[in-house]
């Protein structure tokens, strides 16, 4: 009788393809439990997020199986390379894989269970990793298992391509042109929606608008009907701006807004008829295909680029303990741009442009642009540049008899508040202090904020009067229809949370100015009735003799012939609406407080001399000489950007007037509490100091503009007795020096801070062109525990500029962040290095390092020695290996004041940019930076991927070039150790003509 043969032996084995195939399916299906879900999850709570960034169909697509099936496909072919090497290799990278991806699935849910943050729940997470990948090595029923889940990651990625949210926020059209026959309008209208603006910021006295503080709202109001009791809808901005182009309550939050979640709104209303000139910043509800001008896209490689990098930083915050992100940007508080590259040195924005003193030469008319070049460069700027932005709508203006709507969302006087009244700029703004998480935490700060809030509402009023003054030169104002309102307002009260309405403050949020002038118009009206946002779009389609073709929840106005509403009410998220009473107010909060900080009728005088005390209030604008003054104590203060007070030159876009720093007292006694700010020998600002702690106290004043000269300006602080008597602080000022063969930090009080060498204790993220800035960000940790470091420095060659406070919440413990703006007139325009951070810890100092190259923190100049090497000013030399690094100059090109380098260098056998290109000019150093531009024709010729970021264009200024310059351009690129001299494909070889561009290879 024959023995049968075991199970396993009859069996035909998998072919070496097919098993490969079946574990690329296991990883894929651990891949997807670790990786996409959860970021298809993130995306899906909130749809907004492809919305703001005007994410495709075909880059969601990109998304979901470039996770599901990309990434697997990158684990195998990994595997695949090391089974050239060793085929027992190749398992045990696959069981390695195995191990992280379970990892990676356990982790999060460790962390919820056992709410730790630290390594420990890594290592945790890596132990069930481990002991998972063993039983898959060891069980064939676990690996046919995953097996059968296989087809799991195509059904998760359908699902997410088919979640309504997510199809919706791409949806590129949706818009329906509703215009009858018998109903073409023929009247311009232009509508103002302006940000974060409660009424009652406007008011004087006698609930009028203040004409002394806003002349040109109160312009308005005397050219228009004013509806003085009008209220916004719901407090957040992606609700309430279609809710009012709709005219629809805002009643369902999951509606996004785009045109296919409003299809019916203002926009399709006068599609038909009239021209459409409108600038949306945090909505898409205008379809794409009413605009008159395009709308610029990015190229889809750095859109998905974009896209992967903040879903990457989104992962990691939610995967990993904060005891690995705390030195990572944060996601909160924006949609897009979380992890931000920096930009190359020679890659910075053209200034804005000042239409108002753009004159073409051989006219002497005003060059305007078109709404296209318009719309590009707006679209293209920085989200904050909300002046510029602002003046930039006015060039769309025109006199064409066409009718047209010209639409605005502007969000000003939205924080953050960085503007004054002449709507010129302040450094040191950017972020709102006293706040912590949307609460007003101090009372002092509380004050100042609304203090910043009114300058910069000052602001609006001048760029209104601006805009009216446009319309007015191009025959427009007087025969359109114009609507100004605010979406929201905003409550300053300590306590309370700054947006979010409560019955205690939805009189703050509720609350907006609403001005609507008639084509013709020319007297102003008041009226008291109760009306709200969405009486807007039916009042407009009444004025034109247009019918809405769906039914509107708003009122035709004036409706005096209408019985009066008895109620208002706000939508809030997460809550059930707030209703009030719809009578007018006898008062405001917001004006009650204004009043109380101001007086009773206000100026702008009154605006700058606010002080946390009355009693303080006549100190204000006197001169030094005039006032009783004590003995100088013992205490210092240390003041942010001290050269820009040094050489100030009045017409600069950016002035000092927020003075911000630190007060010490070395013996560690309590700092003061009250201090002066005294400009030229007068007080301009009295201030209280927070953030106190033993010995130590940050400050922030509000200086006038005017209150400076040009050239140097002498900034003294005073500390303020209780008799009023004011008392001199020294104010410090650092360089950078050699002490005992090594660094330091000498004070001009004499104190002394060793740099200390070794490990450093934070990281700077990031080094980015912001406005005229650069923007420094990162995090500092005390080398002894979880004490905050005194403060961050910042030098500029051996001069500290700028310093600042470690305030940021990083989500650990022991870690804050900084953030700090530089401005650029003090880097002298060349922020290709020089610019070094300190941390400053007691007595000594720690060099915060960098994440990125060292050239755009610290100059290094280049140069060849004698035997033709590449040498550094660290004393680094490199190895010269043509075939090592290989590139192309492609062109340098004579841009008068400017010389534009452009070319490519990557490494020979990898592909990957080079670290540092390095221009050199008749021999000198010139010009040092990473490459900043993707060549995606490289891509193809040389079928690598890697090769696409290799690209450079350097703006590099020609002062920067020997005055004797005889042309002789040349260009290397750097790689860890090696360099090479990248090639040029011309006749004249190294010897470069300036004015000449070769073909680009």
């Amino acid at each position: 009788m024959t023995k049968p043969k075991p199970a396993a032996a009859t069996a035909a084995p998998a072919s070496p393809a097919r098993q490969r195939l079946i574990e690329t399916g296991h990883l894929a299906v651990l891949a997807v439990f670790a990786v996409a879900l959860p970021l298809f999850e993130l995306v899906r709570q909130d749809p907004t997020f492809f919305v703001a960034r005007r994410s495709q169909r075909i880059d969601v697509h990109a998304l979901a199986w470039g996770l599901v099936l990309g990434l697997p496909l990158a684990l195998m072919l990994v595997e695949l390379v090391v089974g050239l090497v060793s085929a027992k290799a190749r398992r045990v990278t696959h069981v390695a894989f195995v191990a992280l991806l379970v990892a990676l699935v356990f982790l999060p849910q460790l962390r919820r269970m056992t709410g730790v943050e630290s390594l420990w729940v890594v290592g945790a997470a890596l132990a069930v990793g481990l002991v998972a990948s063993l039983l898959y090595a060891r069980s064939t029923e676990l690996r046919f298992f995953l097996t059968i889940l296989s087809p799991v990651p195509i059904v998760f990625a359908l699902m997410f391509l088919w979640d309504e949210g997510v199809r919706r926020a791409t949806s590129t059209g949706g818009g329906n042109v509703v215009v009858s026959n018998d109903e073409v309008a023929d009247t311009t209208v232009v509508f103002l929606i302006v940000d974060e603006l409660p009424v009652a910021s406007l008011l004087d006295e006698e609930h009028r608008i203040d004409p002394v503080m806003f002349p040109n709202f109160a312009a308005l109001a005397e050219d228009s009907t004013w509806y003085r009791n009008a209220t916004a809808v719901h407090e957040s901005t992606t609700l309430v701006i279609p809710a009012i182009l709709s005219g629809l309550a805002p009643t369902d939050t999951t509606k996004l807004p785009i045109p296919g979640d409003h299809p019916d709104n203002l926009f399709t209303l006068l599609g038909g008829s009239h021209r459409m000139r409108v600038r949306e910043t945090v909505t898409r509800v205008c379809p794409p295909e009413l605009l008159d001008h395009v709308e610029p896209t990015d190229p889809f490689g750095d859109r998905m680029t974009s896209l992967g990098a903040d879903l990457g930083l989104g992962y990691c915050h939610l995967a990993l303990p904060t005891a690995l992100t705390a030195d990572l940007p944060s996601v909160s508080g924006n949609w897009a741009g979380f992890w931000d590259a920096v930009d190359g040195p020679g890659s910075a924005p053209p200034p804005a442009a000042d239409h108002a003193d753009d004159h073409d030469a051989a006219s002497g008319e005003v060059a305007r642009e078109t709404p296209a070049e318009v719309q590009a460069r707006m679209l293209s700027g920085t989200h904050e540049d909300r002046v510029s932005i602002f003046r930039d709508f006015n060039g769309w203006v025109d006199s064409e008899t066409d009718p047209t709507f010209y639409f605005l969302h502007i969000l000003l006087p939205h924080h953050p508040w960085v503007s004054l009244p002449s709507a010129r700029r302040y450094f040191g703004g950017e972020r709102q202090l006293g706040v912590v998480k949307s609460v007003w935490t101090d009372e002092w700060l509380t004050m100042q904020g609304f203090q910043r809030h009114m300058l910069q509402t000052g602001a609006v009023d001048r760029l209104l009067g601006e805009f009216v003054a446009e319309l007015k030169q191009q025959g427009v104002y007087d025969d359109c229809m114009l609507v100004l309102v605010a979406d929201h307002g905003m409550c300053f009260r300590t306590g309370e949370h700054r947006r979010q309405a409560s019955e205690l403050t939805v009189r703050d949020i509720l609350h907006v100015p609403l001005f609507i002038k008639r084509p013709g118009q020319t007297e102003g009206r008041i009226s008291d009735r109760n009306v709200d946002a969405l009486d807007v779009l039916p009042t407009i389609a009444d004025e034109l003799g247009i019918t809405p073709s769906w039914a509107l929840d708003g009122r035709v106005l004036p409706d005096d012939e209408l019985p009066e509403r008895p109620t208002k009410t706000l939508h809030v998220f997460d809550a059930d609406p707030i209703v009030v009473d719809g009578s007018p107010p006898e008062s405001y909060t917001t004006l009650d407080y204004k009043h109380a900080l101001f007086g009773a009728n206000p100026t702008w005088d009154d605006v700058w001399a606010m002080t946390p005390l009355p009693a303080l209030a006549s100190l204000v604008g006197r001169p030094l000489d005039e006032l009783e003054l004590g003995e100088p104590t013992g205490a210092r203060a240390t003041v942010d950007g001290p050269q820009y007070y040094a050489d100030f030159d009045p017409t600069a876009e950016i002035v000092p007037s927020f003075v911000l720093g630190k007060v010490a007292d070395p013996i560690g006694a309590p700092p003061p509490e009250h201090l002066a700010v005294a400009v030229n020998g007068t007080v301009r600002a009295v201030t209280r100091s927070f953030d106190r702690s033993v010995g130590e106290a940050s400050f922030s004043a509000m200086v006038r503009d005017d209150a400076f000269v040009p050239g140097y300006n002498a900034i003294e602080i005073l500390a303020v007795g209780d008799d009023g008597v004011l008392l001199p602080l020294s104010v410090v000022t650092q360089t950078l020096t050699t002490v005992d063969g090594g660094e330091a930090i000498r004070s001009s009080d004499g104190r002394v801070r060793l740099v200390a060498p070794g490990n450093s204790y934070g990281v700077l993220d990031l080094a980015k062109r912001y406005q005229n800035d650069l923007r420094l960000y990162g995090w500092a940790r005390h080398p002894k525990g979880e004490l905050p470091v005194d403060r961050i420095l910042v030098f500029v060659d051996d001069t500290c500029v700028m310093t600042g406070v470690v305030d940021i919440e990083r989500g650990t413990s022991g870690i804050t962040g900084f953030l700090i703006d530089v401005p650029y007139d003090l880097l002298d325009g060349r922020p290709s290095g020089r610019v070094r951070v300190f941390a400053e810890v007691g007595d000594e100092a720690h060099e915060v390092r960098y994440t990125r190259p060292t050239h755009w923190l610290r100059e290094v100049h280049y140069s060849l020695d004698e035997s033709g090497t590449l040498v550094n000013s660290d004393g680094v030399s490199f190895r010269m290996r043509p075939l090592r690094v290989r590139g192309w100059l492609d062109s340098v090109v004579d841009l008068d004041e400017q010389i534009r380098v452009r070319g490519w260098a990557a490494l020979e056998k990898t592909f990957e940019p080079a670290d540092t290109i390095v221009v050199l000019a008749d021999g000198q150093h010139v010009y040092a930076g990473p490459p900043n531009f993707e060549r995606a024709d490289l891509v193809e010729p040389f079928g690598a991927e890697a090769i696409r970021d290799s690209g450079y264009v350097f703006d590099v200024r020609r002062s920067w070039f020997p005055e004797s310059l005889e042309h002789r351009i040349r260009v290397f690129a750097i790689s860890g150790e090696h360099a090479a001299e990248l090639e040029y494909g011309t006749e004249a070889g190294w010897a470069v003509p300036v004015s000449q561009e070769p073909a680009v290879r």
